[in-house]
């Protein structure tokens, strides 16, 4: 990826949504280290220490936004100004949510996609970084897998997460997975967490 990112980073949507739903119901599951929330909207994705977080999330009409913020990396937060995050930004954004995150300066990066692929606001001279490397596990499978570890077959749930024909066999087997590497958390919890991941996100059916 670029310092600081640009649109050409990006992968498709689908793609992106394919990831970002499967390491979130690996992570429900119990073999990922973060933390990663699924609603009607989207998927959040909050690191254990804080150190970056993003949301990937569908708005209307299919079109898409991503943002967050990588706390080493981005430094669009950090002038004594207002950041032009929404400069050349569309008016379907979700603005209520962003400029809250601006005004606490807890905004890195915003890159929303329509028909004609994904944009940003221009970025002034000499900014070194805005963040969007802590997404590279939405675009590249090699960096999807390495989050994956604990899991012998981050490329099987990502096919079916795709092919939406996640069962709750596919849970299982995540969940034994993870039993295996450790978890400790209460399996029944982590089960009924990953189900309703799954079905907010739209993925659950027959396989």
């Amino acid at each position: 990826m670029h310092q600081p990112g640009t649109p050409d980073d990006l992968a498709e949507p689908e793609r992106m949504w394919g990831h970002a739903v499967a390491l979130a119901l690996a992570s429900a599951a119990g073999l990922d280290g973060n933390e990663y929330h699924v609603d009607e909207h989207g998927v959040l994705c909050e690191t254990a220490g804080g150190s970056y977080w993003w949301r990937l999330r569908r708005c209307s009409e299919g079109r898409t936004v991503l943002y967050g913020q990588d706390s080493d990396g981005s430094r669009t937060h950090l002038g004594k100004t207002p950041f032009p995050y929404f400069e050349t930004a569309p008016d379907w954004l979700p603005y209520d949510a962003l400029n809250a995150l601006a005004e606490t300066r807890e905004l890195g990066f915003v890159y929303w996609c329509d028909t004609s692929g994904w944009s940003r606001a221009p970025y002034p001279p000499g900014l070194v970084d805005d963040g969007l490397f802590c997404v590279t596990m939405l675009v590249a499978e090699r960096e999807y897998g390495e989050e994956m570890e604990e899991y012998e077959e981050p490329l099987v749930l990502l096919d079916r997460v795709r092919r939406r024909t996640v069962d709750e066999d596919l849970i299982d087997v995540l969940l034994d997975a993870a039993d295996e590497a450790g978890a400790t958390s209460d399996r029944a919890t982590r089960r009924a967490t990953t189900l309703c991941y799954a079905e907010l996100a739209g993925v659950v059916g027959e396989p």
